[in-house]
Parts: structure tokens; C-alpha cells; sequence
């Protein structure tokens, strides 16, 4: 794969992105849609009087194969816009959404680590779920963390020079 004409349009632009980041996150989606399917067959199975023995070997490859293929995603998003910002001749913007797309879900997950932590009980006592308000407001935190490097890569990264300037068109 070579160099990508600079000039080409916003449209087939963000088609590149879309297309790497799709690849990057497709093992993960197939991984949870497969183990959360087979899982709903098993519970299925077992409501009418089956067997969920047979479903069980799926649903822990599933479940093993999760943080690889979980890695591999995030190892493709953080990748994916730099890559196709390089092939097209923008090393600035290849750096900028490094940036973004590491950096913004870094600092969420810190901001998230610290909410657990204030959330927690430091009582000496064993709670059943402590600093769930924490996990929850991070997970929110880290989704718009991801929402927002792909809105930055996409709405502004992805913008088709021209002589007057650079034109983001949608």
C-alpha cells in the first residue's frame, strides 16, 4: 500500500477510516456476539428441560478469547486513524489523532480509576459492590472518551485541503 493522493475527497477519506476501524473492531463484535448468543441458547436450553452442557466449551473460548481480542481492537483504534492519516500525506493530523484516540481514553480511564477510588468505602469492611457509582460515571466517561476521538478524527482530522484553507464537507 502507497502513499494515498492528499486531495482526495472527505468522503472516500472517511471511508478509509471507517473501513480500518471496522476491520480493527471486528473480532471483538463477532467474540461477544457469538459467546452472548450461544450463552442465550444455553439459558434457553436449560429453561426447556435441555442440556447447556453442550453450549458451555463455546461460551468459555468466548469469554477467554475476550481480552485478546479486546486488546486487539483498542490496539486498532489507537492505529487505525494515524495509519490512514499517514497514507495520505498528514503527518500532523497522524499525530494529532494518535493523540485523541490514545490519550483521551487514558485520561478517562484515570478519571475513572479515581472515581472508583473516592466512591469506595474505606471502612475496613467487605461491601458487595463498592465504588459502583465510580464504575458507572467512568464508564460513561470512557465511552464519550472514544465518541469524542472518533468525532475529532472524522469531523475535523478528515478534511479535504484545498487553496483557501481545509473544508470538512459531510
Amino acid at each position: 500500500m502507497g502513499h494515498v493522493d492528499a486531495s482526495s475527497p472527505p468522503a472516500e477519506y472517511r471511508a478509509h477510516l471507517g473501513t480500518c476501524d471496522g476491520i480493527a473492531a471486528s473480532p471483538l463484535v463477532a467474540d461477544v456476539v457469538v459467546t452472548g448468543a450461544t450463552g442465550i441458547v444455553a439459558i434457553y436450553a436449560d429453561a426447556l428441560g435441555g442440556s447447556a452442557a453442550p453450549f458451555l466449551p463455546v461460551i468459555k473460548v468466548g469469554i477467554r478469547a475476550l481480552p485478546y481480542t479486546g486488546l486487539f481492537a483498542a490496539g486498532g483504534f489507537v492505529t487505525c486513524g494515524p495509519l490512514v492519516h499517514g497514507l495520505h500525506g498528514r503527518p500532523g493530523a497522524a499525530l494529532a489523532s494518535f493523540g485523541a484516540r490514545a490519550g483521551l481514553p487514558a485520561i478517562a480511564g484515570i478519571a475513572t480509576y479515581a472515581m472508583i477510588q473516592a466512591s469506595s468505602p474505606h471502612d475496613g469492611q467487605d461491601h458487595v459492590a463498592p465504588g459502583w457509582q465510580g464504575a458507572l460515571l467512568g464508564s460513561v466517561l470512557i465511552m464519550g472518551a472514544f465518541a469524542g476521538a472518533l468525532v475529532i478524527d472524522y469531523g475535523y482530522l478528515a478534511v479535504m485541503p484545498t487553496p483557501t484553507g481545509f473544508v470538512a464537507q459531510f
